[in-house]
């Protein structure tokens, strides 16, 4: 699978690199191409986060440390270090979804030190350490206050429209 992902990672990169879409032939392009264009870089950049970390959990994994007992049916789960769910987060369908199946252990980790211990605003808390994590850049400050206000705007829309659109189950 690796393989596979550094195979596709080169090729995407290669034919649709970030730097070359302001370039004035890709500007005359119509807006369906340089649409596609971002698409096919954007994905070609998901590869670039996704390669290291499935490596590094199949090299967990091959020693053992990976193991995390069995399932119901009795099957091992090796998903103990496991940090991305890559078919989980490219299919969700909520913002929430996308973080619960990226960075997983470093989820896990800012929930147990810091969410779990917050006693007001644990969301934004959570986001603001974040941002302090990655270094004094004005994007990262507003991408992560933004991503703390579209997880409280997306569990308004939970608790307060979407029962509108559930059927009802018999009882």
């Amino acid at each position: 699978m690796t393989l596979l992902m550094i195979v596709v990672f080169l090729k995407l990169t290669l034919k649709y690199p970030f730097s070359s879409y302001l370039e004035p032939d890709v500007l005359a392009k119509p807006l369906w191409f340089r649409l596609l264009f971002l698409h096919l870089a954007s994905k070609g950049h998901h590869l670039y986060y996704y390669i290291p970390w499935t490596l590094s959990d199949a090299v967990n994994n091959a020693s053992g440390f990976g193991f995390n007992g069995y399932d119901e049916k009795g099957e091992p789960k090796w998903d103990l270090l496991t940090n991305i769910n890559i078919y989980e987060l490219e299919t969700s369908t909520s913002f929430k979804h996308s973080i619960d199946n990226w960075h997983i252990q470093t989820k896990n980790w800012l929930r147990r030190i810091f969410f779990d211990r917050l006693p007001k605003g644990k969301t934004l808390g959570v986001f603001v350490v974040s941002c302090i994590w990655h270094g004094f850049y004005p994007g990262y400050y507003f991408s992560f206050v933004f991503s703390a206000f579209v997880i409280y705007v997306g569990r308004g829309i939970r608790r307060n429209i979407r029962p509108f659109f559930l059927i009802p189950r018999p009882t």
